[in-house]
């Protein structure tokens, strides 16, 4: 390999990629792509919903429509919304008994 060939490959290899999040708009081409889901799937505002929430590639939500492969447009659908309150759940996590109980104490008059 020549050293102009390899200054080359090692700019281009030097560039930053930068990923987004999945958004509603690119989760409604992935869903059409891997499960052929349109539009007005029953589970879409809820997947819309969550993904306004939570922080998760177009990767991410291909990988769970790769392990419904075969399984239909529901299953997957299904398994999106399971990862997603999964990861939701997994930011907030549910409060210690011992706040719930201050709760209810601070309730109590």
């Amino acid at each position: 390999m020549s050293s102009t060939l390899r200054a080359a490959v090692a700019r281009r290899m030097d560039r930053k990629i930068h990923l987004s999040y999945c958004e509603p708009a690119a989760f409604r081409v992935l869903a059409r792509n891997y499960l052929e889901v349109e539009d007005g799937h029953e589970l879409m505002e809820e997947v819309e919903g969550l993904l306004e929430e939570v922080k998760v590639t177009p990767a991410e939500i291909a990988e769970v429509f790769m392990g419904c492969d075969g399984c239909g447009a529901d299953f997957g659908m299904k398994m999106v919304v399971e990862e997603l309150r999964r990861k939701k759940e997994a930011m907030c996590p549910p409060l210690l008994e011992e706040e719930e109980e201050e709760e209810k104490g601070d309730n109590v008059d």
